[in-house]
């Protein structure tokens, strides 16, 4: 779970420099900031094969389906020692929350630059 904690903060700060780079950067910082959350999305999808796994073997130890496990499962069926899931699930939840908010503040900020663009080359062909 530090894991996903550790990818879920690091594409929220990828996503912070890609909103200040559309707003006040230069295309090339954009293409930075986007290069680096390719990579992280990228780093994402390991990481969920590396959930399938665990969550599997949790499942086998447990005689339970694999899709029927959830965090807060898991840590009611770990007793004493899902509490820590229990704080980090937490922690993720928030990140993950951040991580959705910053994404959909980029993508109005691309359809504002989008529209703008579209404007001023219609303008400019007298369209």
């Amino acid at each position: 779970m530090t894991d996903e904690i550790g990818g879920k903060t690091r594409l929220s700060r990828e996503l912070a420099r890609q909103e200040r780079a559309l707003i006040s950067g230069t295309p090339d910082e954009v293409d930075e900031a986007t290069r680096a959350i390719e990579v992280e999305v990228g780093r994402e999808l390991e990481r969920a094969r590396r959930r399938d796994v665990i969550f599997g073997r949790l499942a086998a130890h447990w005689n339970v389906a694999a899709s029927a496990l959830t965090l807060s499962s898991i840590v009611e069926r770990a007793g004493d020692a899902g509490r820590r899931i229990d704080e980090l699930r937490g922690e993720l939840r928030g990140l993950v929350a951040d991580v959705l908010r910053r994404n959909r503040r980029v993508a109005r900020l691309v359809a504002v630059n989008n529209e703008v663009m579209d404007e001023t080359i219609a303008a400019v062909l007298g369209t």
